[in-house]
């Protein structure tokens, strides 16, 4: 499913159960028919939610095909990490017990076959500027304003 936000399109890919993954315009492969169900019927409301500041946590189901750190950095923000806030690369090695661990921290999120729902725009260098996001750091700053003053 192709959705139009105020940072470009972006396709959700899913199945009858779960979004498997989260496309960038820039990385859209191919449109597709994907199941008219329930669970579209979420994902069109939740996004417009979202991209109106009527919805701070996404509740829709996921399926993570990630595995062991890259898998508890990507829990991590999912978890700990609220709309509005942010916390660094360093922070999240630091909770996750691998304190020289902030470069897999930025590849994990920089994998992230969820952005937006598993929020990685929310992680930011130690020295509080912008860095890595694969939708470009126009958009990680977009999201970040339009969250902070939302």
């Amino acid at each position: 499913m192709i959705i139009d936000t105020p940072i470009g399109k972006c396709q959700v890919v899913y199945d009858d159960t779960f979004i498997c993954e989260i496309r960038w315009e820039n990385e859209i492969i191919e449109e597709k028919q994907y199941p008219k169900n329930n669970l579209s019927d979420k994902i069109k409301m939740q996004f417009n939610e979202y991209f109106t500041a009527k919805r701070k946590e996404f509740t829709l189901p996921v399926k993570l095909n990630v595995r062991g750190f890259s898998a508890d950095c990507l829990n991590f923000i999912f978890k700990h990490v609220k709309y509005g806030k942010t916390t660094t690369y360093k922070d999240i090695a630091i909770a996750l017990g691998s304190p020289n661990a902030a470069r897999a921290v930025g590849n994990a999120m920089n994998k992230n076959p969820i952005p937006i729902i598993i929020p990685c725009h929310r992680v930011v260098g130690s020295n509080g500027k912008l860095v890595g996001f694969r939708s470009g750091l126009d958009n990680k700053k977009w999201l970040l304003d339009f969250e902070k003053n939302n």
